[in-house]
């Protein structure tokens, strides 16, 4: 009896070890604080402090509870994307082109979080999750509900592409029922000329939809 409740275990063990936690990708050190401490990132061309920064300190907001990033939440329904109870599509402009990407998070609970409207020194990856750790973050194009385009272009958190894997998983258990396109390796997706060449294709197809 000893035995078998010996070996039972064992196998418990060597499961659970198996079965062990997915990484995590922790917030870059030097954006701690970001929230609290005033001016800790900036974006600019130069990589110069903004003037405006002088006048008015930046801070970095965070969503801190679930009742400010359910507006953020990923939703899976008959195998697309969407977004607060809607069928999810970035915005595009064919004759200038112009791409719009959203910013996205897988979290530790394998939530998805994304958000269009990325605002630097304001509104980063760290936003979403209130600078905690993160399974997956990136860049994401999404059209007519389905991914277009996706990079791990994260500068707070810097995944590699052993998250990705993880993310294609996640979607997949919610439901996902789309492709995953190759993932772009820090790069921004809106200038890549396959990129741009897919959604020309699914815009010319939709006809005037998303104009």
């Amino acid at each position: 009896m000893m035995v078998k409740l010996l070996t039972i275990l064992y196998l418990m063990l060597s499961l659970s070890c198996l079965a062990q936690d997915d990484s995590l990708y922790p917030l870059q050190s030097r954006f701690l604080g970001e929230q609290s401490q005033p001016n800790v990132v900036f974006k600019t061309s130069n990589n110069r402090r903004p003037l405006l920064s002088y006048i008015k300190p930046y801070y970095v907001r965070y969503l801190e509870d679930a009742s400010k990033r359910s507006q953020f939440v990923m939703q899976v329904r008959d195998g697309r994307i969407y977004q607060q109870g809607r069928l999810f599509s970035n915005s595009f402009d064919r004759h200038g082109l112009n791409i719009q990407k959203s910013i996205f998070v897988l979290s530790q609970d394998n939530q998805v979080y994304f958000a269009q409207k990325y605002k630097p020194n304001i509104f980063h990856h760290s936003s979403l999750v209130s600078g905690e750790s993160v399974k997956f973050a990136g860049e994401v194009v999404i059209l007519d509900g389905e991914i277009i385009a996706i990079s791990n272009r994260s500068g707070h958190y810097l995944p590699d592409e052993s998250g990705y894997e993880v993310f294609k998983r996640e979607l997949k258990n919610m439901g996902y029922s789309g492709q995953f396109p190759e993932l772009s390796e820090r790069s921004d997706i809106t200038r890549e000329s396959e990129v741009i060449k897919r959604v020309l294709e699914r815009l010319n197809f939709c006809g005037d939809m998303y104009l």
